[in-house]
């Protein structure tokens, strides 16, 4: 079976599985078409980027059972185990890069092949633009993965004898293979596409280009973004380089994306609900010191990314009622205003921060706190909050709801009263925003790259469009509480309020003022964590390559996972599997595997901690802080 997959993937055999109803211009069934119609073709490989069963499965195992609880993101609902730091089954986001490399290279080949002349020539700006798409993915494998193939992969198809074992690109090389593409890419979209001297017209993508309505001009930004994306992941092996490539960036005659109405923002047909949508993926609740952080902080961010607890007044006062006060969180009770009225407990109100702030606590991260005791008792015995049939979470889960924007909710309220909310919301995600823009720029300038503004200018603006595209996805996706809490007399909405932005940036942890370059780093890389919330993937190289959230830190403190005697130790890389002799490539990937050090099929959590993926080299360690 793994042979055939392999054969399969180098043939690079198109199937074409676009499903959009309602896409403009589309009138007839693709798959009867013989000279393949390479728009189309496009729009297949762009809607691959959020949708499809390998997505589900990505969030089912990498986002909630590896990377975020092993970020301090969110913990496992039921409290993290003995079991947190093992790995298990990985989401297919290997074989999903390759799937969505099918149509692009059809794309090159088809337009390099089977076209000449004008028409060639109309067609040089699209073909620039779908390196943009699997590079982005490209990068999304590598993290995780380091070394794989890519300069000779998918030419099984095009090659005459068939090249059916490709050679493995170290990671090195394929960063280096990608800027290469991004800059030449980039060359084409500046000029002037000509046959025989006259100006060519390029191709038209329109609404077929549901990102950006075929503006090259904001693929060319998305261009230079991912080479910022890509110069974060040399800081570490070479420094000057990546500082030079953030300088390149920002003085190319496109830029970066800088302003949110350039957001690489995706958005699914009427019928696409998300990944998470046919079937459950839970993540769990948020981790305890990072909810702490956020809510400490009011930062409106918590309210888009983290549930609102059950416990609003109506389920409070259900508690009241049925003679178990004492059942209600101790983290809780604290903010709780009430008196006794004729032998009977009464909600009267909340104590500040006040609503909505005083719905959101985490869990603690220690698999420790789990097992006994008065902590495990208030955060993860469920059997304690309790009311009929109904059982009510105190904790504030990690919004799964942005994933599945057709989930059907129940309003806590109390047994006797059942209200759902059942509107769904065509699915919305942000794969490239000029906030990630930003605080990577921030970053740059705080290690003494020549930018055009300073590291507290790009800190402060990457934490507003942060805050204001988590704000516009929310509302997108139609999140609970988004415009109306459920309790109207004591509760509040989610959405961002008039002022919250600015009182945000005035606090210590979100300003760079007065602070020596150690902290200036520390509090860039607590801004680019919680940016990366939404995306874990960002978010676990982040934690990598910053060593944030640090142990010893005044803000965002990372906590051991104290596991009886010892901490538990958390790998840095996924599993790589075993090669068996039987694949036709068996050779080229036992090379590359040895090369990058790795031991295959292992899944002891100190091999994957120890044996490093290249950019992670020299990376601080787990909570040890930026160690440039």
């Amino acid at each position: 079976m793994k042979r055939l997959i392999l054969v399969l993937l180098t043939l690079g055999l198109f199937v074409n599985a676009c499903d959009r109803s309602n896409f403009a211009g589309t009138n007839q069934d693709p798959s009867t078409v013989v000279e393949p119609d390479v728009v189309y073709l496009f729009t297949s490989a762009l809607q691959q980027m959020e949708q499809g069963p390998d997505h589900y499965t990505q969030w089912f195992y990498d986002n909630s059972q590896y990377m975020l609880p092993w970020s301090q993101v969110s913990v496992r609902p039921g409290g993290n185990g003995s079991q947190l730091n093992e790995f298990g089954a990985p989401g297919n986001r290997i074989g999903k890069w390759y799937e969505l490399m099918e149509p692009l290279f059809e794309i090159r080949h088809h337009v390099d092949e089977n076209l000449s002349g004008q028409e060639q020539k109309s067609y040089e700006k699209l073909k620039a633009i779908t390196y943009a798409i699997q590079i982005y993915y490209g990068i999304h494998v590598t993290d995780v993965y380091g070394a794989r193939a890519y300069t000779e992969a998918m030419q099984g198809r095009y090659t005459n004898p068939p090249m059916l074992t490709p050679q493995w690109d170290t990671q090195e090389e394929l960063f280096n293979t990608w800027l290469s593409e991004l800059n030449s890419a980039l060359e084409v979209l500046a000029s002037t596409p000509e046959f025989e001297g006259e100006p060519v017209n390029q191709v038209s993508l329109g609404e077929q280009d549901f990102v950006y309505g075929g503006d090259w001009t904001k693929w060319a930004k998305f261009m230079n973004s991912l080479k910022l994306r890509i110069a974060t992941r040399l800081l570490h092996q070479d420094q000057g380089r990546a500082l030079q490539i953030a300088e390149n960036v920002t003085s190319n005659q496109f830029g970066p994306i800088t302003l949110t109405e350039d957001n690489f923002n995706w958005k699914g047909s009427v019928q696409f609900y998300g990944p998470t949508s046919v079937n459950s993926a839970a993540v769990g609740p948020g981790a305890r010191n990072l909810v702490n952080f956020l809510r400490e902080n009011k930062d409106p961010r918590l309210k888009l990314l983290f549930d609102k607890n059950d416990f609003n007044s109506r389920v409070i006062q259900g508690f009241y009622d049925a003679g178990k006060e004492d059942n209600i969180p101790s983290y809780i009770q604290q903010y709780i205003e009430s008196s006794v009225v004729d032998g009977q407990r009464v909600f009267e109100g909340w104590k500040a921060p006040g609503e909505p702030w005083v719905r959101y606590f985490g869990a603690p991260v220690a698999p420790d706190s789990a097992r006994s005791g008065t902590v495990a008792e208030e955060y993860f015995r469920t059997q304690n909050w309790q009311l009929g049939s109904k059982t009510y979470e105190p904790k504030a889960n990690y919004k799964m709801e942005l994933y599945a924007t057709n989930r059907d909710i129940t309003y806590p309220d109390i047994p006797e009263r059942t209200v759902i909310d059942e509107q769904d919301h065509p699915y919305h995600n942000n794969l490239f925003s000029a906030a990630e823009t930003h605080l990577y720029l921030a970053e740059f300038a705080a290690l003494g790259a020549n930018l055009p503004n300073n590291a507290q200018y790009y800190l402060q603006e990457g934490i507003r469009q942060s805050v204001e595209t988590y704000d516009w996805l929310a509302n997108q996706n139609g999140i609970l509480y988004y415009d109306e809490p459920y309790d109207t007399e004591y509760g509040a909405s989610v959405s961002l309020k008039p002022g919250e932005v600015q009182d945000l940036l005035t606090r210590e942890a979100y300003s760079l003022a007065g602070s020596s370059q150690q902290e200036q780093l520390e509090k860039i890389y607590i801004q680019q964590f919680i940016h990366f919330i939404a995306e874990p993937t960002q978010l676990y190289v982040t934690s990598l390559r910053s060593g944030i959230p640090q142990t010893d830190s005044q803000y965002l403190e990372r906590v051991p996972f104290e596991d009886g005697p010892a901490a538990l130790t958390i790998p840095r890389r996924f599993v790589v599997e075993q090669p068996t002799q039987d694949n036709i490539n068996y050779q080229n990937i036992l090379d590359a595997l040895e090369a990058q050090g790795f031991s295959p099929g292992s899944n002891n959590p100190q091999t994957l901690h120890d044996e490093r993926i290249w950019y992670d080299q020299n990376a601080p360690d787990w909570g040890e802080g930026p160690n440039y």
